[in-house]
This record gives C-alpha cells, sequence and structure tokens, in this order.
C-alpha cells in the first residue's frame, strides 16, 4: 500500500492563494481599520460621561430682605396654598429678641429670616392673605427651621425642568435627628427668599412629603 505525501508548506485544500487570497485580505483589513475607527470616534465618545455640571453655588437665603414673598403648597394638602413674606433679617441673635410667638431662647440661636405665614386665599391677589403663623428660617438650615438639628450629606448641581423652563438647580441632601428623617432640597439662585423649587421629606416609615414653591406678587 502506498501512502500519499504531504508536503509541509502546500495550502490546505480550499484555500484562496495567489492575486484572489491578497484582494480579500486587503479588504479584509479595509472593513476592521474603518470598525476600529468607527469604535473610537463614534461609539466611545457617545459613551463618555457628560462634562461636570459648574458648581457655582450662592445661598439664596442671605440675600433675602423684608418684603421678598414666595408660595409654597404640600402635597399632603392639595389645593391649599400659603405665602411666605419676610418680615425681619435677624443676623446677629444676641442682639436680636429673646422670643417670638411659638419660640423661645432665640438669642442662642444661628441668624435667621423672621417670615409670617398667610393663608394664599385669592390666588389673584398674590401674598396677601390672613396670616396664619410666624416662622423662622436659618441662613444655613437650607430653608428649615433654625431650630432643627440637621447635617448636609451632600450638595450637588443638577438640571432639571421647572416653572415652564429648565436650569441648573442643586439638589441638597441633608438629615434631620430632632425629628428623624432625610430633606432633600432642590435650590435655585433665582427663587426668592429660601430658594426653594421644591423640597422632600422621606420619613422613617417611608412616606414621602412634598412642598412645592412658586413665585408670587409680594405686597410692597
Amino acid at each position: 500500500m502506498s501512502v500519499r505525501a504531504t508536503h509541509a508548506g502546500a495550502a490546505p485544500d480550499g484555500a484562496l492563494t495567489g492575486r484572489a487570497g491578497e484582494v480579500i485580505t486587503v479588504v479584509v483589513l479595509l472593513l476592521l481599520t474603518g470598525f476600529l475607527a468607527y469604535l473610537a470616534f463614534v461609539v466611545i465618545p457617545g459613551q463618555a460621561p457628560p462634562e461636570e455640571l459648574p458648581f457655582e453655588y450662592d445661598n439664596p437665603l442671605l440675600a433675602a430682605q423684608p418684603g421678598d414673598c414666595v408660595a409654597g403648597q404640600a402635597s399632603l394638602d392639595p389645593g391649599h396654598e400659603m405665602c411666605f413674606l419676610v418680615t425681619d433679617r435677624v443676623e446677629r441673635p444676641a442682639r436680636g429678641p429673646e422670643r417670638l410667638p411659638g419660640y423661645e431662647g432665640l438669642k442662642r440661636l444661628p441668624g435667621y429670616l423672621v417670615l409670617e405665614l398667610h393663608d394664599m386665599g385669592d390666588r389673584a391677589s398674590g401674598c396677601g392673605g390672613d396670616l396664619e403663623e410666624i416662622v423662622l428660617r436659618g441662613f444655613n438650615q437650607f430653608g428649615l427651621d433654625p431650630v432643627s438639628q440637621v447635617a448636609v450629606d451632600s450638595i450637588r448641581p443638577v438640571w432639571m425642568s421647572y416653572g415652564g423652563k429648565e436650569d441648573i438647580l442643586y439638589e441638597v441632601v441633608l438629615v434631620r435627628f430632632d425629628v428623624p428623617g432625610t430633606y432633600v432640597m432642590y435650590v435655585s439662585p433665582e427663587m426668592p427668599v429660601m430658594g426653594l423649587v421644591k423640597q422632600e421629606r422621606f420619613t422613617e416609615g417611608g412616606s414621602v412629603e412634598r412642598v412645592y414653591f412658586r413665585e408670587v406678587p409680594c405686597p410692597r
């Protein structure tokens, strides 16, 4: 029986050799180069992380003046809108009043705004309804009462739609200890008084309370 010899350098059956093989190799290389270029210049740049938003936070509470106002409506009380009207700025509490309706020991607090909380009543009339109570807002409490015990968890700029427009807001996450819960404040430098566009309170029981704010005409 004879054995058919196989040369080490021989091309396998069906392989393309010569000019046809060279053309196919060039085409494959061109396709591979084009695919890699598509990945490098189209796919990968499209998946790159977005450019970081600028962080230029100015505390709106520090710019609030007597006569400024803003309206707020709570999700737990739909249809009932209240107005916060600034009546005083107390930057040095040690020289200010010791007490106000509902508050004691004010001389030992950090600086705060004094506001009248009005029932809006007729929305067309702006901030001028019946007076409900006096409330305070601490300069460093991001729209909360100055007696509240809070710690700032984070502050970051975010894109957000509100009032028919889109702008950079600042998302401030606060952890509160005296009344356990977490607050998320959305602050705009364009909003008066507290700068708040929306306030969210997450309770330990898992419920969420929201307050939405809007600009209204102020009595001058």
